[in-house]
């Protein structure tokens, strides 16, 4: 749970910088990457075996039943947060372009390094998203 609160932190912290409200920091965002990446991935997969369910866990037992999805999702913000890691530099995306983007579900590190960070930062919320809509229980 502390992997997941760092990385909910990192993209409340980011989020009016990524939406123009404040102003672009590079060193912000690449320290806000870092944290996503460390807690990505295997760093959450990792944390769910099998049956470790139960409070204080807001995990779904869909977590177990379909762990392919899961796993992929996790695997998919590992890719994204790598990918932001290296577009720091690229700031001032036009937003308009996000629709065709989608998830990031095909798209390379390398291919995300090319992006503005702002649709990366983007992509990455989506991907969240996705899991908590699935996987993800909010306490009551």
């Amino acid at each position: 749970m502390d992997g997941m609160t760092a990385m909910e932190n990192v993209m409340k912290s980011l989020a009016p910088m990524m939406k123009g409200a404040t102003s672009y920091d590079e060193a912000s965002v690449a320290t806000g990457a870092k944290v996503l990446s460390l807690h990505s991935g295997e760093a959450i997969t990792a944390r769910f075996p099998e049956g470790s369910g139960g409070m204080p866990s807001e995990a779904t037992d869909a977590i177990w039943s379909d762990w392919d999805e899961f796993e992929a999702l996790a695997l998919r913000l590992e890719t994204l947060a790598a990918g932001l890691e290296q577009a720091v530099a690229n700031e001032g995306g036009d937003m308009s372009g996000l629709t065709m983007v989608g998830d990031g579900a095909s798209l390379t590190v390398e291919q995300l390094a090319e992006m503005p960070a702002e649709h990366v930062f983007v992509m990455i919320g989506r991907t969240c998203a996705a899991c908590h809509k699935k996987f993800r229980e909010r306490a009551k």
